[in-house]
């Protein structure tokens, strides 16, 4: 009873308006480009709206704490039961947190098909922490500053804070604000300390605001440990993220590899184990082709992350549930070239480039030749194509040729220097 006549007078009512159906807007629109069935996107997606439920709730908290001291409840109140007051007044804006993030669990179960899974729940646990820190940042500057001046400014203020960092190139900055700028993929996972920056800058300037706002005693001790609080938290976040690039950190997500036995093994992500006959069909129809042309074929096709080593006598590839038959055929084939080092990072004149051997594979896998001609240069094609009129031992010395000048980053050969 208690906390139902606290919602009916708290502002936190009619944030619920704006805030639930803009929640499940937005996760709606984030899950469209993850991975249906993915139970890590989940999470991710209900973290996604965190700077609307940061802004909106920390402003809520503003507006409470100015109700609070607009009817001098501080001076009314004991000591002992402030904490109290503090409390019921802020438990409708904490209850709109967990029900934003709880409804974006839901919205994301339903779009993706699957409920979240253990490796998303740091992304949640993330995303609430700093949401609490803001609201008792909101709240702290709510009792300092009116609040017809301060909700407007914790509004604008965290909304812009976490929104406006993810386009600039300043990269440290963007990892600070809550947002979460990587996504975990099927094959990699965003790593714990991308989820733990954050909390340590919001939270330790939480700590250290909830303190200055205390009665401790006396005031010089209790002002220096909030600034220490806020001091050390900002401090340990910067270092955590000064090295790192635009994203997150990420690991590799082994333990959720399976395999079928059949020849080629196919090495999938659990989300992908109903597609495996179907990588299957295509794999086999593909390998045929490529070994009748010369070409030895792999034990083993493996969607693995890049970061996990592979045998000699795996190729990595990259299929998608969703691809058509016929875009499998040319994923099998294409998993025929390795891995490359970006040439053209260290020389914008280097002349090589895959797109022959790619164009020839796809050919030689029973790719129908407008389709490659529409996805290929002309004169890639050319070569490609001079490239199937020479003799199966040139054409397999002209390939592996060409995939040790793409390693190298040296000029890659022409069909006809292979025949010669």
């Amino acid at each position: 009873m208690r906390f139902l006549t606290s919602f009916r007078i708290s502002s936190a009512k009619w944030a619920a308006m704006l805030l639930l159906p803009a929640v499940w807007f937005l996760v709606i629109e984030w899950a469209r480009f993850a991975q249906v069935g993915f139970g890590t996107a989940v999470a991710e997606a209900a973290s996604f709206p965190v700077f609307a439920i940061a802004a909106l709730c920390s402003a809520c908290a503003t507006w409470e704490a100015g109700r609070l001291r607009r009817s001098r409840i501080w001076s009314l109140a004991p000591v002992h039961t402030r904490l109290r007051v503090a409390a019921n007044a802020l438990l409708p804006v904490v209850t709109l947190a967990c029900a934003a993030i709880g409804l974006g669990l839901v919205a994301g179960s339903v779009d993706l098909g699957v409920l979240p899974d253990g490796a998303g729940a740091s992304s949640i646990a993330s995303t609430l922490a700093v949401v609490l820190s803001y609201i008792i940042i909101g709240f702290s500057l709510g009792c300092v500053v009116h609040r017809t001046l301060a909700a407007p400014l914790m509004l604008l203020g965290v909304y812009l804070w976490m929104t406006v960092p993810a386009s600039s190139n300043v990269m440290w900055i963007r990892h600070l604000t809550g947002e979460q700028i990587t996504s975990s993929t099927v094959t990699d996972s965003v790593s714990f300390t991308a989820f733990i920056a954050p909390v340590l800058l919001s939270g330790g300037v939480a700590i250290g605001l909830a303190l200055l706002s205390s009665t401790i005693r006396p005031k010089a001790l209790r002002g220096g440990v909030a600034m220490s609080c806020a001091v050390v938290g900002t401090l340990l976040a910067y270092l955590m993220v000064a090295n790192w690039g635009p994203d997150a950190p990420m690991i590799a997500r082994t333990g959720a590899t399976v395999c079928a036995q059949s020849k080629p093994k196919i090495c999938v992500p659990r989300e992908f184990e109903p597609q495996i006959p179907r990588f299957h069909k295509a794999a086999t129809e593909v390998m045929l082709r490529l070994k009748t042309a010369g070409l030895d074929a792999p034990d083993t096709l493996a969607l693995v992350s890049k970061r996990t080593e592979v045998s000699s006598t795996t190729w990595r590839f990259d299929p998608s549930p969703e691809e058509s038959n016929e875009a499998l055929r040319v994923t099998v084939a294409l998993s025929a070239i390795p891995a490359l080092p970006d040439c053209f990072a260290d020389n914008e004149g280097y002349s090589g480039s895959k797109e022959g051997i790619r164009s020839w594979l796809l050919l030689t896998a029973g790719v129908d030749r407008d389709t490659v001609a529409s996805q290929a240069d002309p004169k890639q094609m050319r070569s490609a194509i001079a490239a199937l009129k020479m003799s199966k031992t040139s054409q397999i010395r002209w390939f592996h040729s060409t995939i040790r000048a793409l390693k190298s980053c040296s000029a890659t050969p022409e069909p006809a220097d292979a025949a010669s």
